[in-house]
């Protein structure tokens, strides 16, 4: 489904971006992988092959490194023609999502959300833009954004994440910067859209409930107890898959759009996956 192209992908290290890396290289594609887990990072790579993938070491906190992966996908394998905006943090060491309400905001670590969560999206999309036009081909960015992006709860909930105004508010940003860019570079051929994961099994969401001791089958055991369809918990290889249809010729008319991959969470049912709170002490 993917043969011929050329992908970048942020956060690539682990999780969702892990998950896409693998299934774009089972797809035909080669891919450039960019994340601040450098051994994790390299390892990837290797295992991949050194014909379908290479590592580079990206913080996209940093302007000059997002222009950097996008450079090294031109530079190394002739052009770009998708790119995953996929890297993303929570809350950091020593923050509690209780500091994330708006009354007891964390200005340090609100302002390294939006500046990995946002800013890097737009810098992203900045740089890749700019590099897909300079090949003339059109292209394809994908943001990765989340429920939290979507809905809110109120404070009392229970839920880690979706009352979080640092998160909740950049991932919100995303979904206008898919917006955005579908409008402006609709006429270079250019798509550009968004996946909003729910609760899904990965590193990042064990560190964020608590859960972080449990191996990935754990988790996702754990979450399956909970989930709203019961016994299915979302896996990163569920929203690889999203990722794939908007990247390849099936998704060519989607643009500006959101995929919400999430078993219903949001379809106007509970906010917040109920029972992890009381696993996380």
């Amino acid at each position: 489904m993917l043969a011929g192209k050329v992908a970048a992908i942020t956060g690539a290290a682990s999780g969702i971006g892990e998950a896409v890396a693998r299934l774009f290289v089972k797809e035909g594609a080669r891919v450039v992988l960019g994340d601040i887990q450098h051994d994790k990072l390299r390892r990837l790579a290797d295992e991949l092959g050194s014909d379908r993938a290479m590592a580079q070491e990206c913080d996209v906190s940093q302007e000059a490194d997002l222009k950097q992966l996008a450079d090294a996908a031109v530079s190394t394998y002739g052009s770009l023609g998708v790119w995953c905006s996929n890297a993303g943090c929570y809350h950091r060491e020593g923050v509690t999502p209780l500091d994330g309400l708006i009354e007891n905001l964390d200005t340090a670590d609100f302002d390294r959300q939006v500046a990995v969560n946002l800013r890097g999206v737009a810098l992203g999309t900045k740089h890749a833009a700019r590099a897909m036009k300079r090949g003339g081909r059109g292209g394809c960015i994908i943001n990765t954004t989340s429920v939290a992006g979507l809905v809110v709860n109120c404070a009392n909930s229970g839920d880690p994440v979706l009352v979080s105004a640092a998160y909740s508010a950049s991932k919100h940003g995303i979904v206008a910067l898919t917006k955005l860019g579908a409008c402006e570079l609709a006429p270079y051929r250019i798509r550009v859209n968004a996946v909003a994961p729910g609760y899904t099994a990965t590193p990042m969401l064990a560190k964020t409930i608590g859960l972080q001791h449990l191996s990935k089958e754990e988790l996702e055991a754990e979450l399956a107890k909970v989930s709203i369809m019961p016994g299915v918990a979302l896996r990163a290889e569920d929203i690889a898959n999203g990722m794939l249809y908007l990247a390849s010729d099936m998704g060519r008319c989607v643009n500006g759009h959101t995929l919400v991959i999430d078993n219903g969470l949001v379809a106007g049912v509970a906010g917040y996956v109920p029972g992890l709170e009381t696993d996380t002490a």
